[in-house]
């Protein structure tokens, strides 16, 4: 999707949507993706101004685009691409040996709650959360898992995650 630097302040957002697989009901720690044979992590680029960088995770928004889903959701953070499960529908092993010192965290969205046409839940992160980039890259990858089963999703329908950050500028 993108990314909005706002105007006079270092907080920058960072905006990933995907059209969710959903090939049938989800079950807990069941990975969301666009695909259910080549799932890719969700790529929060540029989020730092240079490689290597600190943000500072200030809020986290996750839509749907239909209403009446009420799943708990977990966002799984890293500063390397992930190497565990990607694919739609299957279950979670995030994160897993390999990625064990690139993992910065989750964020663990409450119940999702109808929002005029969408489903949606947000983290105020207070203390803010750091999250280092990795050396060479300026991103943060997340996969996004359920954290309690739902039934009435449908193929295709958009999810959108928001990451609202701060970063501290060296002088």
């Amino acid at each position: 999707m993108g990314k909005t630097v706002f105007a006079g302040s270092n907080m920058v957002e960072v905006s990933v949507e995907k059209e969710l697989a959903a090939a049938g009901n989800y079950t807990d720690e069941d990975v969301l993706s666009e695909s259910t044979s080549a799932g890719t992590h969700w790529d929060f680029a540029d989020i730092a101004s240079q490689n290597g960088r600190v943000v500072w995770l200030h809020k986290s928004i996750v839509t749907i685009e239909t209403t009446d889903l009420v799943p708990v959701l977990t966002l799984h953070l890293f500063n390397i691409a992930p190497t565990g499960t990607l694919n739609d529908n299957v279950a979670n092993v995030n994160p897993n040996a390999s990625d064990k010192e690139e993992y910065q965290g989750r964020v663990t969205f409450a119940a999702m709650t109808n929002e005029g046409g969408i489903s949606e839940a947000q983290v105020i992160h207070n203390p803010p959360m750091p999250l280092g980039c990795a050396q060479g890259d300026t991103s943060i990858y997340g996969v996004l898992t359920t954290g309690t089963s739902f039934t009435n999703e449908a193929a295709g329908m958009k999810c959108l995650i928001k990451l609202m950050v701060r970063e501290t500028i060296d002088t």
